[in-house]
């Protein structure tokens, strides 16, 4: 009934002590604008959240921003082997595990709403998980950069593998199962297919649907 659930979800916003008392609070109103379709008004508390947590959110997206973003990190990423993406540190400050996890949430509404959107977001998160250590959303982002090289814009097949087999090992090494769903569908349903037949990757997809109808995320099912 989501006619209740708003007033549930702003009493504790109201009452809370400080920001980070309202951090549980904000991704269970992320997640009920997401449902009921209000997903710019997702994105727009998405980057309230961010922004008070210290890292920037982009206003709006126009070329120039879209080539220093991906200057950035391609940047960051041109001496980095597979291996050391692999074993990146963990990273440790909750501040900046909390930015990850609203620039995630704002990623799977940007896809919908505001499609130049939806990479920016991608490089950030690679970016603080190079910068600052690798989380479990860390596996998300990866997968998401792999599948925008092997996108029409960069055609990058050989680089969007690497990316991939990072996501994989990350979300292996993290034991991170509840992003097995969004892992998969871009790793096995975005990447892969330029490398191997879509049949090869059947088990997999079959292993995401499994594992989010197990922890309800059916995002991506």
């Amino acid at each position: 009934d989501w006619e209740k659930l708003l007033p549930n979800i702003q009493e504790p916003l109201q009452k809370a002590r400080c920001f980070a008392d309202k951090l549980n609070t904000y991704h269970t109103l992320v997640r009920y604008l997401k449902a009921t379709g209000d997903l710019r008004g997702a994105i727009e508390k998405c980057k309230h959240v961010v922004s008070e947590l210290g890292d920037d959110f982009p206003d709006q997206i126009d070329e120039a921003l879209f080539r220093e973003e991906t200057r950035r990190v391609e940047q960051l990423l041109k001496d980095k082997s597979e291996a050391e993406l692999i074993s990146l540190p963990k990273m440790t400050d909750e501040r900046k595990i909390a930015s990850m996890q609203f620039l995630n949430h704002a990623l799977s509404s940007a896809f919908a709403a505001e499609p130049m959107l939806a990479p920016v977001l991608t490089f950030r998160m690679v970016s603080l998980s190079v910068e600052c250590g690798v989380c479990e959303i860390s596996a998300t982002a990866f997968a998401g950069y792999g599948s925008w090289l092997v996108s029409a814009y960069k055609s990058d097949f050989e680089g969007g593998y690497r990316m991939g087999h990072v996501a994989i090992e990350l979300k292996n090494r993290l034991r991170y199962e509840e992003g097995i769903p969004r892992i998969h569908a871009l790793v096995y349903g975005f990447i892969n297919i330029w490398r191997t037949p879509f049949q090869a990757s059947l088990p997999k997809h079959l292993e995401a649907y499994d594992a989010g109808n197990f922890s309800g995320d059916v995002e991506f099912t």
